[in-house]
């Protein structure tokens, strides 16, 4: 394994990402983590991908594949917000919009701080594109990670999530 992608692990556990992020996550009291069942005509529930998410996420090989849990919340109004569990990492917050079918896309971001003399602080954004669906969620998303100080790009990466809906 290179200096390099050492490095980049590194920052990105510190950025609370663990190899990058997925959908973006939530503090544990988030407004949207309760919500009320719709049924359509099948009895199925709807496709509304508004509530809380227990996802896992990792990033795509060469980027750093370990599985990450986190809360994602999708809150009416278009918030969005991420925190990893396992690993622990960074609080991260954005925006999101529905879509059709039970597809939304979302853009968010986290940061850290610098973990040494050799590393820098780091800001990074996260784009996703996903689908709810029966109380399930899953989807891509892509990163990219710039130094904090003059937002320079330091690197990219893409992967994947899924999870389960958390019930009130």
């Amino acid at each position: 394994m290179t200096d390099e992608s050492v490095e980049r692990r590194m920052l990105l556990r510190g950025a609370g990402l663990a190899g990058a992020a997925v959908l973006g996550g939530t503090a544990l009291a988030s407004p949207a983590s309760a919500r009320d069942r719709k049924h359509d005509h099948n009895g199925d529930h709807d496709n509304d991908a508004t509530g809380a998410w227990m996802i896992h996420h990792r990033d795509d090989p060469p980027g750093d594949t370990t599985n990450v849990l986190a809360v994602v919340g999708l809150a009416e109004g278009g918030v969005v917000t991420v925190q990893d569990l396992a690993p622990l990492g960074a609080a991260a917050l954005g925006a999101w919009k529905s879509r059709d079918n039970g597809r939304f896309k979302a853009n968010f971001w986290t940061g850290a701080p610098s973990s040494g003399a050799d590393e820098p602080a780091v800001v990074v954004n996260v784009r996703v594109r996903g689908r709810a669906r029966h109380d399930k969620i899953s989807g891509t998303y892509s990163f990219t990670a710039f130094d904090a100080a003059d937002m320079k790009e330091l690197f990219k990466g893409t992967g994947t999530f899924e999870g389960e809906r958390i019930e009130a």
